[in-house]
């Protein structure tokens, strides 16, 4: 029997399955008319749709009436819902079981809703359990504090013990997340932009898009390299500028300090520091937090909480019919954990025809022209875009797409593997996922 976990955080629910992760959907809803489009799809014009797009409905996640109501979504209960079918449907599996590891700020309320509507969907659920507990759990450190990022906070987890880990309080250390930091870089672009080229991407919604779409790409590539490029394309125009590490991490230099200053005031500054996946990325955050003295940060690679869940699955006990939640975890092996587990082989290109494209930290766009897939979007219908970002190669659909994953149609970003069968509409020929060792 197969074991999902499903780690909730409204910018992007991660599903795990025996500890590999497969997918991430962002916790995005855009209801246009009759049409209603979630997490991938929706992110992906949310901007092109903002008077129709709302990501709280996780954060905020009840059944009290909200504004703007209709009778197909009367409440933040009712995207959620929408949002489980819609991800479920990509990777459900029969008797599969799912652990549910959910954030340390939800009320008891809230968890309540999530078990109601994980059985209206048909999901088997064994257990639910601190997330960040879980990502801990799959970390050497001991008494670590977590601290993770979601659309619209930054939380703080005190975790006490080594061989058994407990949640002890959990802290907001702001109300600024993801949103406001995505912002301040995409504004921080368009100002270069507008100093190089006299063109403002802000200036319409389809240009803004095509910016905060490039955001995850610019960010690996500037971690990695230092520099990178971005670029817009309107009324058959092309603008194009470069980019600096140090002009993301000046945007930032106002929001950077008030977390450190928390940390001080909230909590000891020394000891272990781990650093959620969804700070990957963000420029200057490490640098920042080193002026803490005695504070050693490790920053946890995407579906921690997951392997950190499997790395307890002795300890937790069998599905008996009653859902029980666990902010202490034992860990299987604790002397284990931590230590480096044989890698799988990462994928490194896309076979097609027998041509081979490269895989890296900057998109590859396939598209269909014709009766073939081809590589960029300077012809052709744009179908997807596949990049590197830490450490693992993600496919990221574009909107009103259809895209198969090995017979299975899928519309978030997903996590490749090494020889899966990529095929897009109608077109019958397969793109596979390869790895070339030199």
């Amino acid at each position: 029997m197969s074991i999902f976990v499903f780690e909730f955080n409204d910018a992007g629910i991660g599903i795990s399955k025996d500890g590999d992760l497969l997918l991430q959907s962002p916790g995005y809803a855009v209801l246009d008319g009759d049409q209603l489009y979630l997490g991938s799809e929706a992110q992906d014009i949310a901007r092109i749709r903002p008077r129709w797009t709302n990501n709280q409905f996780w954060s905020a996640l009840g059944t009290s009436p909200m504004q703007g109501a209709t009778p197909r979504v009367r409440h933040h209960a009712d995207l959620a819902f929408a949002h489980l079918e819609h991800i479920w449907k990509q990777v459900g599996e029969p008797d599969a079981e799912v652990i549910l590891a959910v954030p340390g700020s939800w009320t008891t309320e809230q968890l309540g809703v999530l078990l109601g509507l994980t059985d209206e969907v048909g999901i088997q659920v064994r257990c639910m359990v601190d997330a960040a507990v879980a990502a801990a759990a799959g970390h050497a450190s001991e008494s670590p504090r977590h601290l993770d990022i979601s659309l619209h906070r930054i939380l703080l987890s005190e975790i006490s013990g080594s061989e058994v880990l407990a949640r002890q309080r959990v802290l907001v250390l702001a109300e600024e997340g993801l949103v406001h930091f995505n912002n301040l870089w995409a504004n921080t672009i368009a100002d270069q932009f507008v100093h190089a080229t006299r063109f403002d991407p802000m200036h319409s919604a389809v240009t803004e898009q095509q910016l905060h779409d490039q955001l995850p790409g610019c960010l690996a590539e500037l971690d990695e390299h230092g520099s990178t490029h971005a670029s817009i394309n309107e009324a058959g125009k092309h603008y194009s500028v470069t980019l600096r590490r140090d002009q993301l991490v000046a945007a930032a230099a106002a929001t950077y300090p008030r977390i450190v200053q928390q940390l001080q005031t909230e909590t000891a500054a020394s000891g272990h520091l781990l650093l959620s996946e969804r700070f990957a990325g963000f420029p200057g955050l490490e640098e920042a937090l080193s002026v803490l003295a005695g504070l050693q940060v490790h920053s946890l690679e995407p579906g921690a909480a997951a392997r950190g869940c499997m790395a307890c699955l002795d300890n937790l006990p069998p599905n008996s019919g009653d859902v029980h939640f666990y902010t202490e975890l034992r860990r299987s092996g604790a002397a284990n954990v931590g230590e480096s587990a044989p890698r799988r082989a990462q994928p490194t290109h896309l076979m097609y025809r027998g041509q081979a494209w490269a895989l890296g930290s900057r998109p590859t766009v396939l598209s269909l022209d014709e009766n073939a897939v081809v590589p960029g979007d300077d012809r052709g219908q744009p179908q997807c875009s596949v990049q590197r970002i830490d450490g693992r190669i993600w496919l990221e659909p574009r909107p009103v797409t259809r895209i198969e994953i090995n017979g299975r149609d899928v519309g978030d970003r997903v996590a490749l593997s090494v020889g899966d069968q990529l095929r897009f509409g109608d077109h019958e020929e397969a793109v596979q996922v390869i790895s070339l060792v030199s």
